[in-house]
């Protein structure tokens, strides 16, 4: 927990973006699991009311074959909706929410939403950092594994005129590494002791 309070004091840090301009960190609940565990990856993201209105992109993994990254676990906060409510007139849906799908190695590939709650700072429709997105891995084998988001036009995100999710400004991956389980390191320990005393 206090791992992701870290991060997210960094995320307010970061310098406010100009007009148009966003920065998205990545956060995992825990960068450090072991096989068969599981860990909230979040996208949290601080820029322009536009550029988070049109926000769009995936989450690249690269590293150690150390993750599998769990089908239908992918969800928008609730703040951060469709406008799905939205009718036009002729019944059909502006902007229907593009969730995506499990990517490899603890990715998500292709998600895209449209705020509806945005929390407006004063500063010209500047935003603090607001979450996004969270979606679930699990631990599969030991190594490292580095995630990025990579921005891009997925379910009709980028609107044409509010073209922002290619306005990237500082873009912070986030790092989970699977170790072993602390039962599998006893007995690692324990065996390591047998061959000893055998030695002797």
């Amino acid at each position: 927990m206090r791992y992701v309070l870290a991060v997210l004091a960094a995320v307010a840090l970061l310098s406010v973006p100009g007009l148009g301009q966003i920065n998205v960190t990545l956060v995992a609940d825990s960068p450090v699991i072991g096989i068969g565990q599981q860990t909230q990856v979040h996208v949290w993201a601080q820029g322009s009311g536009g550029g988070l209105a049109a926000l769009g992109g995936s989450v690249v993994a690269s590293g150690d074959a150390a993750l599998e990254t769990v089908a239908g676990s992918f969800s928008f906060v609730p703040s951060f909706l469709s406008w799905e409510q939205y009718d036009p007139g002729d019944g059909s849906q502006l902007f229907p929410p593009a969730v995506g799908a499990a990517g490899v190695n603890g990715g998500w590939s292709g998600f895209g939403s449209m705020q509806t709650a945005l929390p407006l700072d004063e500063g010209f429709a500047r935003l603090a950092a607001v979450e996004i997105a969270s979606y679930t891995v699990e631990g599969l084998a030991l190594g490292t594994v580095s995630l990025s988001f990579v921005g891009g036009e997925f379910g009709n995100f980028m609107p044409l005129e509010c073209n922002e999710s290619l306005a990237l400004g500082t873009l912070t991956g986030a790092t989970i590494t699977v170790v072993p389980e602390p039962v599998t390191l006893a007995l690692l320990a324990v065996g390591g002791l047998a061959m000893v005393r055998r030695r002797r």
